[in-house]
């Protein structure tokens, strides 16, 4: 499965001889996987069932270390190069052994050379991308962009995509600059657009400006209303804000395109919870999203369910099962924000403000984590949560201060947390 996420079809030799596995073998995997319908087979060739790639692209038990995917492609280039130039592989894998061969580094046949397209780099660019490589990404990017001439616009597109998104993960700003310099330069419809839009919006998000990325991401929404990470980025954000409203709109409309991504299930229950508080306990749509997160989001480890049940329980008022709901979460997934951010607002509702301070620390080291790409998504949020801690020992001048950046909260959020913040002070005084 790991060798077909990289090669979309193979035949029977190449397998045996990328996956170092007697015939036998390989014959009776096969054949379980496609009783399973999980690869399907003709005329000697194998690919995944097209209903379940997406699926198997993210399991992380299919992916390959890098030595195990070089070893791989390398015997199926050096194969396919050979068999299909005298004739004995099917000329079909043409394009299974130019990746292969690109892939692996091993140089082409003159033959399969000449098939060559920077499409096949386009290709590798998005499968290294969604396998977290981003130099490699980049890398096989890059090149795509090269021969711009040769590809549609869709896979220019695509190719600008994953070279601009790669290089925000990785804070390289001369990379995105370039690319997004050729895709400005040559956006020629709406969808090149609207990624011109997303990729601007994208990177800010991840500079923590995310009042900016906001407009950004709705324009890029606005270019192509199918734009479903548009989508899926605004109802993130508008929840980070407080937009409520937004969020939920925002969260009901990706759904519909998606209604299983754990996600998105969570950024709703979210926002559904904080909309309906208390009351959230007599909620049957709430309930049946709690039922839909346990099945897809606490897979592979993950902690959406876990996190967001000590959500629901801090909301409702048991603060008990609240802490051990998401004690359980952080064990689950210790370096992430936002059971760290729940377990703070816990902690302060018990009244255990040392502890919480601790918390907020640790999600502190999170957002100024340099190798975290996304770290500065989540700033706002510890400012935030920083500000309940000042405000809960009294230190509202502090508090206040937080709101100064003007990245990360417009003035009317800023005018709109202080004011609440002299409210609480008020009332201390006079208690």
């Amino acid at each position: 499965m790991g060798v077909l996420r990289v090669i979309p079809q193979l035949d029977f030799e190449s397998l045996s001889i990328a996956c170092d596995i007697s015939p036998e073998n390989l014959e009776f995997s096969l054949d379980h996987l496609a009783a399973l319908h999980i690869v399907d087979a003709f005329e000697n060739r194998f690919q995944v069932a097209p209903a379940l790639r997406t699926a198997v692209e993210r399991d992380v038990r299919s992916q390959l270390s890098k030595d195990r995917l070089q070893k791989a492609t390398k015997a199926i280039s050096e194969s396919l190069n050979i068999r299909i130039e005298e004739g004995s592989a099917p000329f079909q894998l043409i394009d299974a052994a130019v990746l292969a061969s690109i892939e692996s580094g091993v140089i082409a046949s003159e033959f399969v050379g000449g098939f060559i397209l920077p499409s096949h780099h386009a290709w590798l660019s998005k499968h290294h991308y969604d396998n977290r490589n981003w130099e490699e990404s980049i890398r096989y990017g890059k090149e795509a962009i090269k021969g711009r001439k040769r590809l549609s616009i869709s896979g220019f597109v695509s190719a600008c995509r994953y070279v601009c998104l790669a290089s925000a993960r990785l804070n390289r700003a001369d990379i995105f600059d370039e690319a997004i310099s050729e895709l400005e330069n040559n956006a020629k419809d709406d969808w090149a657009r609207s990624n011109v839009s997303y990729l601007k919006g994208f990177r800010l998000r991840n500079k923590g400006n995310l009042p900016a990325a906001e407009e950004l991401f709705k324009e890029s929404y606005n270019f192509s209303p199918g734009n479903h990470s548009a989508l899926r980025e605004l109802a993130a954000i508008s929840l980070a804000r407080g937009n409520v409203a937004d969020a939920e709109a925002f969260a009901r409309e990706a759904l519909g395109h998606s209604p299983r991504n754990p996600y998105l299930v969570d950024v709703l229950l979210s926002v559904l919870m904080q909309k309906h508080g208390i009351g959230s306990v007599h909620n049957s749509e709430i309930e049946g999203l709690f039922e839909v997160l346990e099945r897809v989001g606490e897979s592979e480890g993950r902690s959406f369910y876990t996190t967001r049940r000590a959500e629901f329980e801090y909301i409702t008022g048991d603060n008990g099962k609240a802490l051990h709901f998401i004690k359980m979460a952080i064990e689950k997934t210790p370096t992430l924000f936002e059971p760290q951010r729940l377990y703070a607002s816990i902690l302060l509702k018990s009244g255990n403000k040392s502890k919480a301070f601790e918390v907020i620390e640790k999600m502190k080291n999170i957002v100024m984590y340099d190798e975290k790409f996304d770290r500065k998504f989540n700033y706002r949020s510890y400012l935030v949560s920083l500000s309940e801690y000042y405000s809960e020992v009294g230190k509202f001048l502090e508090a206040k201060k937080l709101f100064n950046d003007y990245n990360v909260f417009t003035s009317a959020e800023r005018e709109r947390f202080v004011k609440s913040l002299e409210t609480t002070e008020s009332y201390r005084k006079k208690t």
